[in-house]
């Protein structure tokens, strides 16, 4: 698998028994992020991820060129996900709402792509945006 982020040591590998011959599946870090950022970004509340509206998150996971900060977002151990999302929501969003459906999506979603479990979620608010 290619590594997106060109570090070798930001690559994750998942040996599943369910593989014949003893192979693994190396996942980039920033593949839970891209993840993660796609799937909170449709989110009704959400404005900006990391500073990124939907259509810049789309146009950077289309050029696959991510931005570093993705990879400061993610920490990877033992099979578990620790995630640090920094969001800038709408006016009137219930933030603690917000934060729990935010929790649920996400675990189900990286672990349906990746394999890995979501361990800790930190979301972080950066701003309010009055969309009206």
């Amino acid at each position: 698998m290619e590594n997106p982020t060109n570090d070798p040591d930001r690559v994750i590998s998942i040996i599943d028994p369910l593989l014949l011959d003893g192979g693994t599946i190396e996942v980039a870090d920033t593949i839970i992020a891209a993840v993660a950022f796609r799937e909170v970004i449709d989110m009704p509340g959400v404005a900006l991820v990391e500073g990124l509206n939907s259509k810049e998150i789309e146009d950077v996971l289309h050029r696959g060129e991510f931005p570093r900060s993705w990879n400061k977002a993610i920490r990877i151990e033992e099979g578990r996900v620790d995630l640090d999302l920094h969001l800038t929501v709408s006016y009137g969003t219930s933030i603690p709402e917000l934060a729990e459906q935010i929790k649920g999506r996400l675990g189900a979603k990286v672990e349906e792509y990746t394999g890995f479990k979501v361990n800790a979620l930190k979301v972080v608010v950066d701003g309010v945006i009055d969309e009206g």
